[in-house]
């Protein structure tokens, strides 16, 4: 599990990149959405792509062959409530570490209800 967190904290924001480098100008309107209307990055990505940089991580890295482990982590790993994953595991790790890395809770935006990610 040790490995396999490390690998999912290294790569779990590449859909960021991903987004950003096939088209800036949405992932744009997505940093104004979140600064005009105060919301999340998730909730940003989902409005104006249709999904967000935790599904196009996972989307990508399961084509890559990773372990099923490492995907769900990047993929749900804002919304960790979204996965069929419970208990400690490599998600739990990768969501608890983002919590506590980010004096923003991950978002952008500050600790709140996980509702809000929606």
């Amino acid at each position: 599990m040790v490995d396999e967190s490390m690998v999912a904290g290294l790569l779990h924001d590449a859909g960021k990149l991903v987004l950003a480098t096939n088209d800036p100008h949405k992932s744009m309107e997505v940093v104004r959405l979140c600064k005009e209307k105060e919301i999340s990055l998730m909730k940003a990505e989902n409005a104006v792509f249709g999904f967000n940089h935790g599904d196009v991580g996972g989307v990508l890295f399961r084509l890559w062959g990773l372990p099923q482990k490492v995907v769900e982590a990047i993929k749900f790993h804002h919304v960790p409530q979204r996965s069929q994953v419970k208990g400690l595991s490599v998600l739990a790790a990768l969501h608890l570490a983002e919590m506590i890395s980010q004096p923003t809770g991950g978002d952008g935006r500050g600790l709140r209800n996980q509702e809000d990610m929606d």
